[in-house]
């Protein structure tokens, strides 16, 4: 089982500039930015980067997400038994593509819900949108 979950701490009309924090939580362990104030991240780009990074994940091989304008970070590692997850020295946990997949997208999915949305004009919407879609396609592949 894994889970992400995204918080905005800025207030008002959403910005692509906006601070907030993630949370990440796999049936080994959790990690959450939240846990020191220098792990605040720029959210919007940061889900850009993370969407990004773990769709490149086959090609590569592993993905260092670093939050942006953050000092978080999380190793991704693909292995023959699914993508295994660390933060540090400690193994968060270890799921099936698929299953990191449908978590982003739900997590990412709830916090737009949530009044998180950006406005189209924007500038850092297309981006945001775009990785979206990305990522619903790439589940939509790997479920088959």
């Amino acid at each position: 089982m894994f889970k992400l979950k995204i918080f905005r701490k800025d207030l008002g009309i959403a910005s692509g500039f906006d601070l907030g924090d993630m949370q990440f939580v796999f049936d080994g362990g959790e990690v959450s930015s939240s846990e020191h104030t220098r792990f605040r991240m720029m959210i919007y780009l940061s889900v850009v980067s993370l969407i990004d990074g773990l769709l490149a994940l086959k090609g590569n091989g592993s993905f260092e997400f670093v939050g942006v304008d953050s000092s978080f970070s999380l190793r991704f590692k693909l292995e023959k038994k699914g993508v295994l997850v660390t933060s540090g020295l400690s193994s968060l946990g270890c799921s099936s593509m698929n299953e990191l997949l449908r978590g982003i997208d739900l997590g990412v999915e709830e916090f737009v819900n949530a009044g998180n949305s950006l406005p189209l004009n924007d500038s850092v919407s297309s981006d945001f949108d775009a990785a979206r879609a990305d990522l619903k396609l790439a589940i939509t592949r790997t479920a088959q």
